[in-house]
């Protein structure tokens, strides 16, 4: 397991840095259609687009991922939604005393069609009431003070595009949050 401690990725047991695999995207991917990518290497792209907010509120990411290898599936909109989940994670502990934690996973499980992928994106932020739960992905519902409302609803419309689900769980206030994203992919044969 590898974890992002303020700018690096670092081996969880030792002190040597690691480098994820590089992305197979280029920054500029748009979501126009299914495309093979390891979604592995998506985490580590999303990853990297949040690093300042990350560093700028010492968000430790600990990761958990079981990499399902190479699958055909729209790469922008993943990426798209896997940035805003992380960047709201990260917003959501900017206030907390404790320490800035987002736990990011991906499995996967055999589905008739391919491979279903299930990403978990939780925080140690103050966490959700549960009156806000079923309003979250409305456009413009926000509780931050200077959010917009407009990211996890972005993201929540970018998931079911790809026929996949965007669901919220949180215990209530000062318990944190998981969001949880389940896309349906086909796997990619390999190149012979």
């Amino acid at each position: 397991m590898f974890r992002w401690i303020h700018g690096a990725w670092q081996r969880q047991r030792g002190d040597q840095p690691a480098e994820p695999p590089a992305p197979s995207l280029s920054p500029d991917s748009a979501g126009d259609g299914a495309e093979p990518v390891n979604p592995i290497d998506l985490i580590g792209q999303a990853l990297r687009r949040t690093h300042d907010v990350l560093d700028q509120y010492e968000v430790t990411v600990a990761l958990e991922l079981a990499d399902p290898g190479e699958v055909h599936l729209d790469a922008g909109r993943l990426l798209t939604a896997l940035i805003h989940l992380i960047d709201n994670a990260a917003d959501a502990m900017k206030e907390t005393m404790r320490q800035r934690v987002i736990m990011l996973k991906c499995t996967n499980s055999p589905i008739d069609a391919g491979l279903q992928l299930r990403f978990e994106v939780s925080d140690s932020g103050a966490g959700i009431a549960p009156q806000n739960l079923s309003r979250l992905f409305a456009n413009g519902f926000t509780t931050s003070p200077d959010g917009e409302g407009v990211a996890l609803r972005a993201a929540a419309d970018a998931v079911s595009e790809m026929g996949g689900t965007l669901t919220v769980s949180s215990a209530g206030a000062d318990s944190g949050a998981t969001f949880t994203l389940e896309v349906p992919a086909i796997v990619a044969r390999p190149r012979q």
